[in-house]
């Protein structure tokens, strides 16, 4: 894809990967690979154990242990040659312009320049899985129009061509969107998804509300533990606009909860100012960036 034009974007959702894993074809894979008996007896272990669940253990002839630290391990082997090399060898081949598979374990995009070749992948992908056990969702497996709003035009019924706000993808946390630089030109900018960022709201106010009784300097050391970790990964270029609500959820929940604490004294918003002259928190950091290493 020209970084300057766009292309299409094969966003592909595996349904109930970690649960459909077919264990022949695990075997077959690992046996590639691994020439140790010992291990290989040791991995068909782990695929036999049950799993409790109601006070009764059960056996499934799929998936991977829920859990277990293997089950990443296994899941990146298998698509490995379900999915890599297969993309590699039988489909970047035959394809008429530039393509690019970007995967991080069951999560994965596929970027082409063609809308032919697009087509052409999406028409057979399914199958490709449906081959090894597993099943692509219907409703979350899409080809997005992700050419920049110059290229992206659409066709009206009269047959004039118009400029088309191009579509969004999402990917390993991020929403990816076309922007404007500084320069006035477009790129490809991220921030974080929606989901994410109200999921990672959602866990500091139950962090906020079970820890409420703490002291104050242990709750602050935690909390910016916690917002550190936030930065790390969510800390690119473009997105400190989602970095920035974070903080100030943060900051909401534990105002909320320290005032909820004690029903006789109220921990008003003056007091927490004054509180944050001594216990503030980390500021929103750019910690990933692409001038880095330059």
């Amino acid at each position: 894809m020209d970084g300057r034009v766009g292309g299409w974007v094969l966003e592909v959702d595996i349904r109930q990967f970690f649960d459909t894993i077919d264990h022949s074809h695990l075997r077959e894979f690992v046996s590639r690979r691994v020439r140790d008996g010992v291990l290989r007896r040791l991995i068909g272990k782990w695929l036999k154990a049950g799993v409790m669940e109601d006070g009764g253990l059960l056996f499934s002839e799929t998936g991977t242990p829920q859990g277990g630290v293997i089950s990443p391990l296994l899941a990146n082997i298998y698509l490995h040659y379900v999915l890599d090399e297969w993309f590699e060898q039988q489909v970047r081949p035959v394809m008429k312009g530039k393509c690019r598979l970007i995967r991080y374990c069951d999560d994965f995009v596929i970027v082409l320049q063609m809308k032919y070749d697009a087509d052409r992948v999406m028409a057979v992908i399914s199958k490709r899985f449906e081959k090894y056990g597993l099943a692509v969702h219907p409703e979350k497996t899409r080809l997005i129009d992700f050419r920049t709003p110059l290229y992206s035009e659409r066709s009206r019924n009269d047959g004039e061509q118009r400029c088309g706000k191009p579509e969004t993808f999402d990917l390993l946390g991020f929403t990816h969107f076309w922007g404007k630089t500084r320069k006035g030109g477009w790129a490809v900018m991220r921030k974080t998804m929606k989901s994410r960022l109200a999921r990672s709201i959602q866990k500091i106010e139950q962090w906020c509300r079970s820890n409420r009784h703490k002291p104050i300097r242990e709750q602050w050391k935690e909390l910016c533990a916690k917002v550190r970790g936030h930065y790390g990964y969510y800390g690119i270029m473009g997105n400190s606009r989602s970095l920035g609500q974070f903080l100030k959820q943060v900051y909401r929940s534990w105002q909320r909860w320290l005032n909820l604490r004690n029903n006789k004294q109220k921990f008003t918003w003056e007091k927490f100012y004054l509180l944050l002259t001594r216990y503030s928190l980390p500021i929103p950091k750019i910690v990933h960036s692409v001038f880095k290493g330059k």
